[in-house]
C-alpha cells in the first residue's frame, strides 16, 4: 500500500512540475510561431503584395498564438484596440511593444512597411532567444527539483 501511495505522490509531483514548465515551453512556442508569422508577412508583402487581412486569415496558430492571431484579425477587420490580456506568456512590456508594432503595420507604403516588419523581426528574434535561454535554464531545473521534492516526500512518508 505504501509503494502505491509513494508512486501516486511522485506522479502528482511530476504533473505539477509539468504544469509549471508549461509556461516556459508555451512562451518559446509563441515566439517561434511569431517569428514564422513575420517571415510569412515579409514574403507576402514584399513579393506577393497580399492584403494584411488575407495573410492573417491564412495563418496556422497553436496554443497562445491563437489569441494573438484572433486579436490581430479583429484589430484589422473592426479597427478595435488590440487586447493581449489573454497572452499569459508575455509580460506587460512585451504586450505593449507588440501592440505598438501591430498598430504600425498596414499603415504605410511597401518600403516603409518592410522597415516596420524588419523591426518586428528583431523583436521576435530577441524574444525567441530570451525564451530559449529561459526554457533551457528553468525547465530542467524545475523538473529536477520537483523530482527531488517527490523523493523527499516519499522518504518522509515511509
Amino acid at each position: 500500500m505504501k509503494i502505491i501511495f509513494i508512486l501516486l505522490l511522485m506522479v502528482i509531483v511530476m504533473l505539477v512540475a509539468r504544469e509549471m514548465t508549461k509556461y516556459y515551453l508555451d512562451k518559446y512556442s509563441f515566439y517561434c510561431q511569431l517569428q514564422q508569422f513575420i517571415e510569412k508577412l515579409d514574403i507576402n508583402i514584399a513579393f506577393q503584395k497580399n492584403k494584411l487581412a488575407d495573410i492573417i486569415k491564412s495563418t496556422n496558430a497553436e496554443n497562445q498564438f491563437v489569441d494573438f492571431v484572433s486579436q490581430y484579425s479583429e484589430y484589422i477587420s473592426k479597427n478595435t484596440e488590440p487586447n493581449f490580456d489573454k497572452l499569459k506568456v508575455l509580460d506587460d512590456n512585451e504586450k505593449n511593444t507588440l501592440t505598438s508594432i501591430i498598430k504600425n503595420i498596414g499603415r504605410n507604403d511597401v518600403e516603409n512597411e518592410l522597415k516596420q516588419i524588419n523591426f518586428f523581426k528583431n523583436f521576435a528574434n530577441d524574444g525567441v532567444l530570451k525564451a530559449k535561454v529561459e526554457k533551457e535554464k528553468k525547465v530542467p531545473l524545475i523538473l529536477k527539483l520537483s523530482f527531488m521534492f517527490g523523493l523527499l516526500l516519499s522518504i518522509l512518508f515511509l
